[in-house]
């Protein structure tokens, strides 16, 4: 704990405006409980079948953090974060897929980190007015929006949970409040905490160079007034003293991080990820870059309005760019700035230990080399927990400032008062941008146009709420920043067949097929269906004689023959095919489920039925197949069979729009 002449303020009973924080912060937030789950939130949530089992626990903790996307192939990620999975097993389990609860949910452990930043800020400032203060600059923080209403977000919040309990319970430990019978206990709890920490998020392993640095600059020494020049806070014993004060501080967490990365070991056979990324950077670029992200970041913390989802952040590829040397030279000002400001202030070792936090914080954010695309290397729930360092240092200046009554305490306040209600305006509506899919990615193209990922994933939501005029223009967009993305051209295809273009869909896989370095029979046949529907029947007898060449592309060529016929309204033809198919192969889902798709355009639904479950039983977690045969029983009017199978789609995929449209038809219906 620091006191070097800490500020003297006459204290007041903190819990009345501890509690007006907690309400004004759940107030704001209130504006996300609308909104609906998010891109990942999908993937992690709605479509995670393994969250409603019991085993999905066990099993997150011995595989890595994304296991459940194919548990054949692990490991599927580099995380391992058991604590976050935990999370979303409970929030599970006592919310559904109800977003407003996960939403409310979120808010409440943003609520707990905001009690924690009190009590860490407190501590640190010697202060219950700057541990307040503190405390409502960290709640309403608009940088915060996104870690806070995303709802698979949580392990930056667990992360400063778990981190701010640490750091408290060694706070107490070091003031040695209650003598020697209170300090081991707290020490020993701070480290079981701090492996807690790294349990939920591998940043956390940063813990013990913030614990170094706070002996650093204020151990034993730093509880005193600081009257040493400031040339010798640097040279001489204090540094050798301070060197060894952080060593001391430090090992018993240091060796926690060997366990977790014997762990880590155990778990994937690494400790970090060998495999190669798909983001363009080379070690020399991602260092080149460290002072753009530095300085985006430093913008980030200081500019409320500028929160949002999308912050595009380019690889640096020589020492003579602007994007590196610029930057370079704004931090220096910075720093120069601030030591002038600093340098013979009485609490300079307090804001030393603040701007490490910050950095140190940010460190694990700083792995360039890991995002995918440019525009997902900075976000920010990336800063949730370092703008405690922030809050905390700019609270202890308000404080020390406002130490004595008069107007310029006055003015402290008032300041401080436009500042909570500024941020509070400008959190407001920054947390809309998460409402859904279309709202989120809009935003995202917006910041920044030049991001195909944003363009392409905006004609997704586009598509996937049936607006596929809106959806190929963004596709089409994609394509021109990143000609080579070959799923983006296959989605753009799909689009145009929604749409009815049957000749932009066939010249669009066409050269869909060309781009591949190795197509298989399976890109010919897509090739042969798309021409087929174009009209042109020669391109479709080309794409299948190509099929036919390719090893096992015989039988695939005869089942794209048949959809063709089918197209044409030949269905007698195409069954013939599709019998003969499964002549040879009973077990060929695509040919049963085309054969359902004929018997049921007859008429013969009961004969399609037939088809649909065979099918069924081969793939028993297709929801297609499902749906299918929940359609077709409602056809034969069995609706109670056809409940039944709705909810078996629901099961694998609870927000499959398909299913829940034909089970409110049939709870219209009124009928068993």
């Amino acid at each position: 704990m620091s006191n070097d002449k800490a500020p003297s303020l006459r204290e007041p009973d903190y819990r009345p405006w501890l509690g007006v924080i907690f309400a004004a912060t759940a107030l704001v937030y209130s504006h996300s409980l609308g909104n609906e789950f998010v891109f990942d939130d999908y993937d992690q949530i709605v479509d995670n079948r393994y969250l409603r089992d019991w085993s999905f626990l066990w099993k997150s903790l011995i595989y890595d953090s994304g296991w459940f996307d194919d548990p054949a192939h692990l490991p599927q990620s580099s995380y391992y974060r058991p604590l976050k999975n935990i999370w979303l097993w409970i929030n599970f389990h006592l919310f559904g897929l109800h977003p407003a609860s996960w939403h409310a949910a979120s808010i409440a452990l943003h609520l707990i980190v905001v009690w924690l930043v009190f009590r860490v800020a407190s501590r640190l400032c010697a202060s219950h007015t700057a541990g307040l203060l503190a405390a409502a600059l960290f709640a309403l923080m608009p940088l915060h929006a996104e870690a806070v209403v995303w709802a698979v977000a949580t392990a930056t919040l667990l992360n400063a949970a778990l981190q701010l309990v640490a750091f408290d319970y060694y706070l107490r430990g070091e003031s040695g409040a209650g003598g020697d019978s209170t300090r081991a206990p707290c020490r020993k709890l701070s480290i079981a905490w701090c492996a807690v920490a790294m349990l939920n998020y591998e940043g956390a392993v940063t813990f013990p160079i913030l614990v170094a640095a706070h002996a650093f600059f204020l151990g034993e020494d730093g509880n005193r007034p600081n009257r040493k020049s400031s040339a010798a806070i640097l040279t001489g014993g204090w540094l050798a003293e301070g060197i060894r004060r952080a060593l001391v501080a430090a090992w018993p967490y240091a060796l926690e991080i060997v366990g977790y990365f014997a762990l880590r070991m155990w778990i994937f056979g690494f400790v970090t990820n060998p495999y190669p990324h798909s983001h363009p950077n080379t070690g020399s670029q991602a260092a080149l870059t460290i002072p753009a992200a530095l300085w985006a970041y430093g913008m980030l913390l200081l500019i409320p309005w500028r929160a949002g989802p999308a912050h595009r952040l380019d690889a640096v590829r020589s020492l003579a760019s602007p994007d590196f040397y610029i930057p370079v030279v704004k931090l220096s000002v910075a720093a120069m700035a601030a030591v002038a400001l600093f340098i013979r202030h009485p609490r300079r070792r307090h804001y030393l230990f603040c701007a490490a936090w910050i950095a140190i914080a940010s460190a694990p954010a700083l792995n360039l080399l890991r995002a995918i695309q440019p525009e997902a290397a900075l976000d920010d729930r990336y800063l949730y927990f370092a703008s405690v360092g922030l809050c905390v240092m700019a609270a202890d200046i308000a404080v020390y400032f406002a130490r004595e009554e008069g107007l310029r305490a006055r003015a402290v306040w008032a300041v401080s008062g436009a500042a909570l209600v500024t941020l509070a305006l400008v959190l407001w509506p920054v947390q809309y941008y998460w409402h859904d899919d279309v709202t989120l990615f809009s935003q995202c193209v917006n910041e920044t146009p030049g991001a195909e990922f944003c363009h392409n994933r905006l004609g997704v939501a586009l598509a996937g709420h049936g607006d596929f005029s809106r959806a190929s223009r963004q596709f089409e967009d994609a394509l021109k920043i990143r000609p080579d993305d070959n799923l983006t051209r296959y989605s753009l295809a799909l689009v145009y067949e929604n749409l009815g273009d049957r000749k932009a869909a066939a010249r669009t896989i066409s050269e869909w097929v060309k781009r591949q370095d190795h197509p298989g029979p399976a890109a010919y046949t897509e090739l042969a269906l798309a021409a087929a529907a174009a009209g042109d029947q020669t391109g479709a007898d080309d794409a299948l004689k190509q099929a036919e060449a390719m090893p096992g592309g015989a039988a695939a060529a005869q089942l794209a023959r048949a959809k063709i016929l089918f197209l044409r309204g030949n269905r007698k033809a195409a069954e013939s095919i599709l019998n003969s198919i499964l002549g040879q192969d009973p077990e060929n889902v695509p040919a049963l489920l085309a054969l359902g798709t004929v018997l049921a355009a007859d008429g013969s639904n009961e004969d399609a039925l037939a088809a649909y479950r065979r099918a069924a039983t081969l793939a028993p977690n297709e929801t297609s197949l499902h749906y299918k045969i929940a359609v077709t029983l409602h056809n034969l009017g069995r609706e109670r069979e056809a409940r039944d199978e709705c909810r078996k789609i629901l099961a694998l995929s609870p927000d499959n729009p398909d299913a829940r449209a034909l089970m409110a038809a049939i709870e219209r219906s009124g009928s068993d």
